[in-house]
């Protein structure tokens, strides 16, 4: 059941994702070019093709599998899996690499070594993550909030040996997004957390049609306007 429910939410995750990445990296990057990125913790891949407008190829890696299933194959973009936090690639490889929401699961000094191991001299190193604002739209729907205690939003390089990088800049921001019921269903059915109360709301069956309708009552026929927390740290490997 367990695996089933990952491959559902995965599905969901890949369905739709707030158009966040790009401004994000465009606030970060202006209009900077780079031969070969690389995103950490690429997901389904939305991240890495957010990162393709500003690279000549990309390479996602994530450890999880069903994410990996669910990425769009690229010309210019190849997707592997990651083991535990090794990265396969040789090394000064890089001249960009992002962690977009990742950084927080795997943070650690071997994994910011791996990073500045597989990136160029001089290279960008970028960390940005956003929180979408939904504690009204649970509070509506009778879904409990996910504890998540101890998660930082804004975590960072902080507090590990950072010699070899130099802080640019650490950032933060907002903004409103409207969404319609089904984007807003989307992003609900992606938090494992969330789909888990919803299939015992529903009866295990059409959790997501049941859903946009329910938000359509409830909420919105048309779309609701939530608010977006936006995070980065950006870093430059010594040249």
């Amino acid at each position: 059941m367990a695996t089933s429910y990952d491959k559902i939410t995965a599905f969901h995750y890949a369905s739709y994702r707030p158009s966040l990445h790009e401004p994000i990296l465009r606030a970060c990057l202006d209009e900077k070019k780079f031969k070969h990125g690389l995103d950490i913790g690429c997901g389904t891949g939305v991240s890495s093709i957010a990162l393709k407008k500003f690279c000549d190829r990309v390479s996602g890696v994530d450890p999880n599998e069903k994410m990996i299933a669910q990425t769009v194959t690229k010309n210019t973009i190849d997707y592997q899996l990651m083991m535990d936090k090794n990265l396969p690639f040789p090394d000064s490889t890089f001249d960009i690499c992002t962690y977009a929401g990742s950084w927080w699961y795997g943070k650690s000094q071997a994994l910011l070594d791996e990073t500045i191991r597989v990136s160029t001299p001089g290279a960008t190193i970028l960390l940005y993550d956003f929180e979408l604002d939904f504690k009204n739209i649970h509070e509506v729907l009778g879904l409990v909030t996910p504890d998540l205690a101890g998660y930082e939003h804004d975590s960072n390089f902080n507090n590990l040996d950072t010699a070899a990088i130099n802080a640019i800049s650490q950032q933060k921001g907002k903004q409103s997004m409207l969404l319609s019921p089904t984007e807003i269903a989307h992003l609900l059915c992606s938090e494992k957390p969330i789909y888990d109360q919803l299939i015992l709301t529903y009866n295990y069956t059409d959790v997501f049609r049941k859903l946009v309708d329910e938000i359509k009552t409830l909420i919105s026929p048309v779309g609701i306007t939530i608010t977006a927390f936006k995070y980065y740290s950006l870093y430059r490997l010594e040249p």
